[in-house]
């Protein structure tokens, strides 16, 4: 009679696995959790690190703050602060009082690195400690300060985008990573 056990939910490393595990295959699964290679499998299902966004300025067409608002219902992880836009230095004073020790600084500019979206995935999972903050500048863009003080500096594309839209791009972006590093269907 081949016995199946509906887990009510299996914690490993704060990680939940839900499904059936059947007798036949109890063995395997307890030589998987012992040698650690379920822990390995298991990272790929991680929960998205706590994300911060800082964009200078605020959402001002009403398409655009839908679009973001679609997609911060779905990252409940993600926290957007808007500051005043003024002058660069002045932005990147008040932008570094949310830096805190820990965290990763990634800066959005022309000059950064572009990546695909599975690049970006792969460096939000390994954010290991604190949280990640990306910063999207004003108008006159980032101060060299700033941009001296980033673990990152990342570029959308080649093409440059009204800050709006690049606000609602990196928000799309950073669920699609969540997306795949949780292997759901959204990105194919």
């Amino acid at each position: 009679m081949l016995m199946t056990w509906q887990s009510s939910q299996i914690h490993n490393e704060g990680i939940k696995v839900l499904g059936a595990v059947r007798a036949q295959n109890l063995y395997s699964f307890v030589n998987l959790t012992q040698s650690g290679m379920l822990t390995g499998m298991l990272r790929t299902m991680q929960s998205f690190p706590k994300v911060t966004l800082i964009a200078v300025g605020k959402i001002k067409k009403t398409w655009i703050q839908q679009g973001i608002e679609l997609y911060t219902k779905r990252l409940p992880e993600l926290t957007v602060i808007e500051i005043k836009d003024s002058n660069p230095e002045s932005e990147a004073s008040k932008i570094l009082t949310y830096v805190k020790s820990g965290d990763r600084l990634i800066v959005l500019t022309e000059e950064g690195q572009s990546h695909s979206s599975v690049q970006l995935a792969s460096m939000v999972a390994k954010a290991d400690s604190g949280s990640l903050i990306f910063v999207i500048g004003g108008p006159d863009g980032i101060a060299p300060s700033l941009k001296s003080q980033a673990h990152h500096l990342l570029s959308l594309s080649a093409m440059t985008f009204p800050h709006e839209l690049a606000r609602l791009m990196l928000i799309e972006q950073l669920y699609r990573a969540k997306a795949i590093n949780q292997n759901t269907n959204y990105h194919r």
